[in-house]
């Protein structure tokens, strides 16, 4: 993934994913590291689901936006 934006929030490099500079010769030669090791693609693909799936979920956002109304309510 390009290293901009929400996308840091999600992709964390060697983890669940390769970052790359807003280049198309980084975004090509990430590409090119995952289609020639296909053991570290898989491996970033089912972290990155696992992560995906517990800090993304429908309830852990819930969670992170009631957390963040009552540090407001809290803070007023």
């Amino acid at each position: 993934a390009v290293a901009e934006g929400g996308v840091r929030e999600t992709v964390h490099a060697g983890v669940n994913g390769i970052l790359c500079d807003p280049s198309p010769a980084a975004l090509a030669k990430g590409i090119e590291t995952l289609l020639n090791d296909r053991q570290l693609a898989e491996n970033l693909g089912v972290s990155a689901r696992k992560y995906v799936e517990t800090q993304w979920s429908s309830t852990a956002a819930a969670e992170r936006l009631e957390r963040k109304l009552l540090e407001v309510i809290r803070s007023s």
